[in-house]
């Protein structure tokens, strides 16, 4: 999940008050007046604390750009009661609370972000930081927070708000709470588990970007670029003039296309003697298991390595999983090796890795 990503789920928690009703746990109103009739006063603070995630409300919100494509998919899902489309988004009705999680999951994995009311264990003791310094409040019940779900039930996380707690000291209401999440920038430990792959990066000459079949070699990607770049812009005359060129397929004031098969550089000095251009190079990406040593490909190559490693002794939790890390040097399997790591965890549980790699 990138950056962005995450902002624009911020948003839409707050687009979740439009449609989620009673956000408060604590039911009634609070009271301005003893039975004695003497006044009662209430002070606001903010506090900090753990608390394990008890259940989600059963619903989830989407972004109204959700592509219908999707949306189908999801009403097809047995643990979907309904999808219902709002101003501000899908409302996805879920069967039961043990759905929101793993119906949350499979949207991040499709790239697709999603916000739900995560009902959170207070503890029953609150240190409340006020104007008139720190007080120590009781609390019992849950706290509600809009947040996309992150984490399955029975987790820890940390939750900041403001508290409303009466003389009593009696935590009274609450607003503005919120998971914290930690972005963590961190060098780890980590043994190399095994080989994923190795990508070849090559810079392709105008004149020999026809390759011809490169699907023997694996997954290819080729940025072919039929084309001529004018570096001085061609001008009305130049460019009717020009248009008649055998071999080009479209031109103008910028550039010109020519046939995938042309790759006389000669014949194109001649015939754009007059003008200021270039001949782009193509960029041929290859990933494989195998080395790259075929006669047809007679150019220097970038190499990277793609590894499954596993952290050692990491204070945060990755999960079982191994990570996928990317580096320009080859190594053995079980080699010890640095990773720099960029993550977003809640507590001590890495919930997102935004980046991985071996520094060199």
């Amino acid at each position: 999940m990138e950056r962005q990503n995450m902002i624009n789920i911020v948003i839409m928690a707050v687009l979740v008050v439009l449609f989620l009703t009673e956000i408060v746990a604590f039911k009634g109103t609070i009271p301005t007046l003893n039975l004695g009739g003497a006044s009662t006063y209430n002070i606001t603070g903010t506090t900090m604390f753990n608390g394990s995630i008890r259940t989600y409300d059963p619903v989830l919100l989407v972004p109204v750009n959700t592509s219908a494509e999707i949306i189908d998919q999801l009403k097809a899902r047995p643990e979907v009661k309904s999808v219902n489309i709002e101003s501000d988004g899908y409302i996805i009705d879920t069967e039961t609370r043990d759905d929101v999680f793993p119906l949350a999951t499979y949207l991040r994995s499709i790239n697709v972000s999603s916000v739900s009311v995560a009902n959170i264990i207070m503890p029953q003791d609150l240190s409340v930081l006020t104007s008139n310094g720190t007080i120590n409040a009781s609390a019992s019940g849950v706290v509600r927070v809009m947040t996309p779900p992150l984490l399955d039930v029975d987790n820890v996380v940390s939750v900041s708000m403001t508290a409303i707690v009466d003389n009593n000291n009696n935590l009274v209401d609450y607003t503005n709470a919120e998971i914290m999440t930690q972005d963590i920038a961190q060098r780890f430990n980590a043994s190399i588990v095994s080989l994923e792959g190795k990508t070849y990066s090559y810079t392709i000459p105008w004149a020999n970007r026809s390759l011809g079949d490169l699907s023997q070699y694996g997954t290819v990607h080729y940025n072919e670029r039929d084309s001529i770049i004018f570096t001085t812009p061609l001008s009305v005359t130049q460019t009717i003039q020009k248009k008649n060129i055998s071999y080009v397929t479209y031109i103008g004031p910028a550039s010109a296309d020519v046939e995938q098969s042309f790759t006389n550089a000669s014949q194109v000095a001649l015939d754009f003697n007059d003008t200021n251009y270039t001949l782009p190079d193509s960029q041929l990406v290859i990933t494989t298991n195998s080395s790259m040593e075929d006669p047809y490909l007679p150019y220097n190559a970038t190499v990277s390595f793609t590894y499954l490693v596993i952290l050692q002794n990491s204070t945060y939790d990755f999960g079982s999983t191994p990570l996928t890390v990317v580096t320009d040097k080859e190594y053995p399997d079980n080699e010890s090796v640095s990773v720099d790591i960029k993550a977003v965890a809640l507590g001590d549980q890495v919930v997102m890795v935004t980046s991985a790699s071996i520094p060199s």
